[in-house]
């Protein structure tokens, strides 16, 4: 059976995932360090019916601030002071000042 193929996920009785199932999904997906693809494969379901039911929860876009790889607007008034520091792993750090 492909990765793609729509198959309702069942939990252990055999029993078909309701919304209340699919928004814990979801739930656990955003807390997800990796991919889509990898959630769906440690879940054990289907990569089709998870983006599906995505759609239908109004859910298309994943948040990414805070995590690996995503990114963070920086908005602030014109003129106003700010600073970052972002910490890329084995002691190196950036940092970034305005004002």
């Amino acid at each position: 059976m492909s990765q793609d193929e729509t198959v309702p996920p069942v939990d252990g009785s055999g029993r078909e995932l309701g919304e209340a199932e699919w928004r814990a999904l979801m739930s656990d997906f955003e807390r997800w360090e990796g991919s889509q693809v990898s959630f769906c494969a440690a879940r054990g379901i289907s990569r089709k019916t998870f983006q599906g039911w995505r759609r239908r929860l109004g859910l298309t876009a994943r948040s990414t601030a805070g995590k690996r790889g995503g990114f963070v607007e920086i908005a602030s008034a014109p003129g106003a002071a700010w600073d970052v520091e972002l910490s890329l792993g084995g002691g190196v750090v950036l940092r970034v000042r305005r004002g």
